[in-house]
């Protein structure tokens, strides 16, 4: 099972705030599990990690999970990225030239990238509302997350529990990634490697 990242974004119905949270994601992915045949390889990125990590230390036929990109501890990047979403999910665009603007300047990660290129990556983020476009984040999920910051959340604490191989990954200049953390979570796990 594949699971991607972007905190609420798709382009599914949206959700009301109260049922944004762990127990309706692991519903979800509960529920997914009923269609497979034996035991799965768990693939999540970003935000769906939050998701994975708890789902896959619990006893439910996960062979394999592999973290990519995920913040492992709450904390001042996690605040930082919480704040980053709500901020999102508050703006609007006439188009996707100002919206490309405005990820551009608030994402040096895409500092290197052409016209051409940011404008792919906004398009693939954008959604219309009420005539106008927007980050396609889910609004109930900012509101949700909201009461998220400063709170002792994070995947970490179930990469013990986890019974199955567990990878994770990170790009080299990626802004999710922390030492002290990956080498903490590496002592937490028999036989884990870095």
């Amino acid at each position: 099972i594949r699971t991607g990242g972007g905190a609420g974004q798709s382009a599914s119905a949206w959700i009301p705030a109260a049922h944004h949270g762990l127990p309706t994601y692991l519903r979800c992915v509960t529920g997914l599990l009923k269609f497979a045949s034996g035991p799965v390889d768990l693939v999540a990125s970003s935000w769906a990690g939050f998701i994975a990590a708890p789902f896959a230390s619990q006893p439910r036929g996960v062979r394999r999970l592999v973290l990519n990109d995920t913040v492992l501890e709450s904390g001042p990047l996690y605040d930082r990225i919480l704040a980053m979403v709500m901020d999102d999910a508050t703006h609007s665009f006439a188009d996707l030239q100002e919206m490309a603007a405005y990820l551009k300047g608030s994402r040096a990660s895409l500092a290197s990238l052409d016209d051409d290129e940011l404008i792919d990556y906004a398009r693939r983020r954008a959604i219309w509302v009420e005539g106008k476009l927007r980050v396609a984040y889910d609004p109930s999920l900012a509101e949700s997350l909201a009461s998220a910051v400063g709170r002792n959340v994070g995947v970490a604490s179930f990469l013990p529990k986890v019974r199955g191989e567990t990878l994770l990954t990170y790009g080299a200049e990626s802004w999710f990634k922390d030492e002290a953390i990956l080498d903490r979570a590496q002592h937490v796990r028999t036989g884990a490697h870095r």
